[in-house]
């Protein structure tokens, strides 16, 4: 699912979890489109392995995965506040110590 979380865009995968894992991506999938986040050049990373199948059990079954994304670098209030926006996201049902940064 994408969507914008605390005024970046994201990609959310899937619902049913227990935990929350923050992926940040890397320069190559900077930008405004969150289809980047799934491109090629991402292979291996966790929103890549939940979209075609392939993630492995435990982090399909027990997380939802936010990788937000952003053409401006990962600064320190940035990353807080897109947690603070996932915690203030009562569907979720997230406590602050199941967020996993990645």
């Amino acid at each position: 699912m994408m969507g914008g979380v605390g005024g970046l865009n994201a990609v959310m995968l899937p619902l049913c979890a227990l935990l929350c894992k923050v992926f940040l991506h890397g320069a190559g999938e900077s930008g405004s489109d969150p289809r980047e986040l799934l491109s090629e050049g991402a292979t291996g990373c966790p929103p890549v392995e939940l979209e075609a199948g392939r993630a492995a059990a435990p982090l399909k079954d027990r997380f939802v995965v936010a990788a937000p994304q952003t053409d401006r670098g990962w600064s320190g209030g940035r990353v807080g506040a897109f947690v603070d926006a996932l915690l203030a996201d009562a569907s979720l049902r997230l406590e602050p110590d199941q967020v996993r940064p990645n």
